[in-house]
């Protein structure tokens, strides 16, 4: 999906959103799959009426230290550690039965489309329009409980990845205070030795200084 194809750009404020992006991202991805599929963005008043299910969340970690020149000139992260947690709710079925077939048989089917959607974000630019996982979700294991109170058997799947900002969909009006885009001044007379501030880098939110001598233009960057 070329940038003139989408309906709407992102902005850097929505790409930097991650949390939401991942947890929204895999929920289409699951509901595209007739997987029922909930996050705390959109989950109806009678969700939990819903079985089987999954639910999804989403715990974002440091940036890994991979940044991408933008268009508008900034050198920004685009790849994060994440955590993903995927809970599969279904109603017991086998009675007195210590075994749950139904509920072993849908983990099973989840944790492995789990991982598939993961590896085939890249190419996915329906489900994950901004965004792609960056690496093979690494399985963290499976918590399991059975809670006959609300007669439910829940599991919860857990994965940790990286996730990426398609390159992309960086916009090219870059972030600045309000919105409003640095104006350039006028460059001045090439007197030795004399600085003036062109504009104020978008990633550290310093002052870039230009320095002329001996008609040479340098930067403090």
């Amino acid at each position: 999906m070329s940038s003139a194809t989408r309906k709407t750009m992102p902005t850097i404020e929505q790409l930097l959103d991650l949390r939401p992006v991942i947890e929204e991202d895999f929920r289409n991805a699951f509901i595209a799959q007739d997987i029922n599929a909930f996050t705390r963005q959109n989950a109806p008043a009678n969700f939990r009426l819903q079985r089987p299910r999954v639910e999804i969340k989403a715990k974002i970690g440091a940036a890994t230290g991979h940044r991408f020149v933008c268009p508008d000139g900034g050198l920004r992260y685009d790849v994060w550690m994440f955590s993903l947690a995927i809970m599969c709710v279904t109603t017991p079925q086998n009675g007195d039965s210590a075994e749950n077939l139904q509920q072993n048989q849908y983990v099973a089917n989840v944790r492995q489309l789990t991982s598939i959607l993961a590896q085939g974000s890249w190419g996915d630019e329906i489900n994950f329009p901004n965004h792609y996982i960056a690496e093979p979700l690494k399985d963290m294991g499976t918590d399991e409980n059975l809670k006959t109170d609300d007669n439910i058997e829940y599991s919860v799947l857990s994965f940790d990845g990286k996730i990426a900002v398609r390159q992309e969909v960086w916009p090219a009006g870059g972030l600045t205070p309000g919105g409003i885009q640095p104006v350039l001044p006028p460059v001045p007379a090439q007197l030795p030795g004399y600085g003036f501030i062109t504009l104020i880098d978008s990633v550290t939110g310093k002052p870039v200084i230009v320095t002329v001598a001996n008609n040479v233009l340098t930067t403090n960057q």
